[in-house]
């Protein structure tokens, strides 16, 4: 658990198409929260800036984060604005602060920041940390792997500002208002944005001789490669299933 303190949770209601000119129900209710009313002043046209010339569609009809936990770096990927082709790099985001080590989390307590497939499943406005997103962990895999041991998996995990964390994702106040505002663009679309949090960038000699050191996660982390080399291979996330025994599968 991290410390972050949740007093604002999301509203997974109706939802409408957003443009630039009118927002759905989502983005209506999260502009009720200052913060977030001041976010969309400071970093909307930021957020439409980048997404445009990174070539991706605005507003954005999907999202992607690839967190690289040893880079301590975060990268948003969104649909091209030609809805037949790849998913676009917008922007690296980077973590100023850190917490554990390479491996899943496995028990409440630990400090490790997860690694695995997520979803943005909360929306905290009013964060002790200014703005916080949250991961929907424990997932299956996650709680099977918890079960095996005996003890709650814990939970709280969170994106967030400010630039302090014991298993949470700190990126600083201003870009956790530019992750907040594109992320919940995407909401107002009827789309979860998707997480990838991967030990590090497996393409790299380093990050493999670093997994191949740590045997005890070589499983877990041949399943993430996987869905990882299916992204470098499509440039899309691909469709990834927990099966009953707590492992992950690329559907077909």
């Amino acid at each position: 658990m991290c410390v972050v303190l949740h007093l604002g949770l999301i509203f997974l209601g109706l939802f409408s198409v957003v443009s630039p000119l009118h927002a759905g129900p989502f983005l209506d209710g999260q502009r009720q929260a200052p913060r977030v009313a001041d976010a969309l002043k400071r970093r909307e046209p930021s957020v439409r800036r980048d997404f445009v010339d990174a070539g991706a569609a605005f507003p954005p009809s999907g999202l992607l984060l690839r967190h690289f936990k040893a880079e301590g770096q975060v990268e948003v990927w969104a649909p091209s604005a030609d809805p037949r082709s790849v998913y676009r790099l917008v922007r690296t985001l980077g973590v100023c602060m850190r917490s554990g080590d390479l491996g899943p989390k496995v028990l409440e307590g630990d400090l490790q920041v997860p690694e695995g497939v997520y979803t943005l499943a909360r929306f905290n406005p009013r964060s002790r940390f200014h703005l916080s997103l949250g991961l929907d962990y424990p997932n299956p895999v996650d709680r099977q792997r918890a079960r095996r041991r005996g003890r709650p998996p814990g939970g709280d995990i969170m994106i967030h500002g400010g630039c302090v964390t014991i298993g949470c994702l700190p990126l600083g106040d201003t870009a956790i208002e530019w992750l907040y505002v594109a992320a919940a663009l995407v909401m107002d679309r009827g789309q979860r944005p998707t997480v990838h949090a991967w030990p590090c960038r497996f393409g790299r000699a380093d990050c493999r001789e670093r997994l191949e050191a740590q045997p005890a996660h070589a499983a877990l982390w041949a399943e993430l490669l996987k869905i990882d080399e299916s992204f470098a291979q499509t440039q899309r996330p691909p469709r990834v299933e927990a099966t009953p025994d707590g492992h992950y599968r690329v559907r077909q």
